[in-house]
């Protein structure tokens, strides 16, 4: 049961991208499934993150600039 439930997660992870895709939406997408299902309290690997968005065209440098795009909403909204 585990075996099967992985493979599907899996396969949905590693989909194509659409062709009207943000990429920095996938990669959102990425990690948010990647956190959800991470037994460290959220936390995911970057080459983790990377290797996914690889199954949809993505490649290190959008991820990276995902994330720092991220990080720089995150300062932000919390330091005014």
């Amino acid at each position: 049961m585990r075996l099967m439930k992985v493979s599907k997660e899996s396969v949905e992870l590693s989909a194509p991208a659409k062709r009207d895709a943000n990429p920095l939406d996938l990669v959102h997408d990425i990690v948010a499934d990647l956190a959800r299902r991470s037994p460290e309290d959220g936390w995911v690997d970057l080459a983790h993150v990377v290797s996914m968005a690889g199954h949809k065209a993505l490649t290190k440098d959008m991820c990276v600039e995902a994330i720092e795009q991220w990080e720089s909403l995150n300062i932000l909204c919390f330091n005014p």
